[in-house]
């Protein structure tokens, strides 16, 4: 578990206990039993991974298309402003240039790992592992649900 991942759980699980009144969720894997079901989950990780190397390319992938499309407006609007102040009549026609620039911002989805988190929970159960959601309070466990996922 990287450490990003591992304090943002870490941080969840604080919030968690707030709101709860301190109880706390964890999760419980229960690696299947025989030799096969094991290999199986095994390679549930992979999948994990490259689903999350693909989530990864595609927001760099968006990112490199945003910034281009970012410069593009600022060499536009660089164009329109200069043309705009080559016929402007005093201070106040100028500013009215400055103001008329339109902003070029851009923004990028963030990673989204739920879906090679949902996949991996579903490839685990399908493979005979077991994923339990654990309720404590006061160190004392009050719940444990198995989950299920289809």
């Amino acid at each position: 578990m990287t450490s990003q991942r591992w304090f943002g759980s870490l941080l969840f699980l604080a919030l968690l206990a707030m709101v709860s009144g301190c109880e706390t969720i964890s999760y419980e894997y229960v690696a299947p039993s025989s030799p096969e079901d094991k290999q199986c989950a095994i390679g549930c990780i992979s999948t994990q991974e490259q689903c999350r190397d693909n989530e990864r390319q595609r927001v760099e992938s968006e990112r490199l298309v945003a910034e281009d499309a970012r410069r593009a407006c600022e060499i536009e609007e660089d164009a329109v402003e200069l043309a705009c102040l080559r016929e402007a009549r005093g201070k106040e026609g100028k500013r009215r240039c400055e103001e008329d620039r339109r902003s070029c911002s851009v923004r990028v989805r963030k990673e989204d790992f739920g879906q090679c988190e949902l996949g991996y929970k579903r490839c685990f159960t399908t493979c005979g592992g077991e994923i339990y959601k654990v309720t404590t309070k006061k160190d004392q466990v009050i719940g444990r649900q198995k989950l299920l996922f289809q």
